[in-house]
């Protein structure tokens, strides 16, 4: 099973796809299935149940996030992926309540949990449809358990 924490209106085929907003949390054209929850107070998962954890473009939402990593590694079976996409330093938009840095999961993340192993991590220019330009982390990590 895989898993797509603040999926919005845009979760990948074949995940599970969970919002705190009911009317993001459906868009038939993308969605099989979608959990309405927010993700700062408890995933409503059993534990150990998905093999994929994918976050993107929401952590920089959560002020609990060490709480939503906590659930991520709760939920994820041993030696899941986990891949998370954020804005790098990007508290203009609305919403954004962490400054999430180049090295944020280094410093901040991977010290605050042992449940994590960094594979990878890409840095990437992107742009918006509107042409509002930004940075995005892309990392890949590994549910240690």
């Amino acid at each position: 099973m895989r898993l797509d924490i603040g999926s919005g209106m845009f979760c990948p085929k074949g995940f599970i796809g969970l919002d705190i907003e009911p009317k993001k949390a459906y868009n038939p054209g993308f969605l099989d299935v979608r959990v309405i929850a927010n993700a700062e107070q408890g995933l409503p998962f059993k534990d150990g149940v998905f093999d994929v954890v994918r976050s993107s473009h929401s952590m920089e939402h959560f002020a609990k996030w060490r709480d939503v990593l906590t659930e991520i590694a709760r939920v994820a079976k041993p030696r899941a992926a986990f891949e998370l996409i954020y804005p790098v330093n990007d508290l203009t938009q609305p919403g954004h309540v962490n400054d999430m840095g180049e090295d944020w999961v280094e410093q901040h993340m991977l010290p605050s949990s042992d449940s994590f192993t960094l594979l990878r991590k890409a840095i990437v220019p992107r742009q918006t449809d509107a042409g509002r330009r930004f940075v995005e982390a892309r990392v890949s990590l590994v549910v240690k358990k």
